[in-house]
């Protein structure tokens, strides 16, 4: 997976382990993160996570 890849990259170029990765709730975006930083802690996007809830309100109970 070319997420695998680029954290690979990442820790061969001597990235220090990151505490806290944000992404999307991508599946296999996410099982490579616990993959290569696995004492990393993972919390999603805020904006993601509010685009995806939006979805279910109703166009006239949303504000301008």
């Amino acid at each position: 997976m070319v997420s695998e890849v680029l954290f690979q990259n990442l820790e061969d170029r001597s990235l220090s382990t990151p505490r806290l990765i944000i992404s999307d709730a991508h599946a296999g975006l996410v099982s490579a993160i616990r993959e290569s930083f696995p004492d990393a802690s993972w919390q999603r996007c805020k904006v993601h996570f509010m685009r995806n809830i939006l979805v279910y309100v109703p166009q006239k109970e949303k504000k301008s």
